[in-house]
């Protein structure tokens, strides 16, 4: 029975998410310091920024080799899946990866241009009433 996989181009879009989630921690942790949270880092800022630094590095480096596989080896191309080889085999693969991911942008930029005028509309509540803790004077 054959292995199911996810596609590559699903993989990074999770490893761009994930480096999006790691900027949040470190934002929210500077800038609502007060705000109770359901899990703690051991090291308090440092850590987390730590914490954030690694698994940012580690997602860039499964988008580098899901995108170009074999990367920083001497023969690169021995590390193309069955099916991609003779001289067009790198560019077909390539294919096969960027430009699926680069149709999921496109899209992601046309329903986020779609959307503007809600935004235009939301009203900001500050986190700390919708947490119910009070914000320091």
């Amino acid at each position: 029975m054959a292995a199911i996989s996810m596609p590559a181009d699903m993989r990074d879009l999770t490893t761009a998410a994930a480096i999006q989630e790691k900027k949040k921690l470190v934002k929210l942790r500077l800038s609502h310091p007060h705000v109770p949270r359901p899990y703690r880092i051991p090291g308090g800022m440092a850590g987390a920024v730590v914490a954030a630094a690694l698994t940012t590095g580690f997602a860039l480096l499964a988008t580098v080799a899901l995108l170009w596989p074999g990367i920083g080896t001497a023969s690169p191309d021995a590390s193309l899946p069955t099916g991609f080889t003779g001289a067009d085999g790198r560019l077909q693969y390539e294919a096969t990866q960027l430009l699926p991911l680069l149709a999921f942008l496109v899209i992601g930029l046309l329903f986020y241009a779609a959307g503007r005028s809600t935004r235009e509309h939301m009203v900001e509540v500050p986190i700390e009433v919708e947490m119910g803790v009070e914000s320091p004077a």
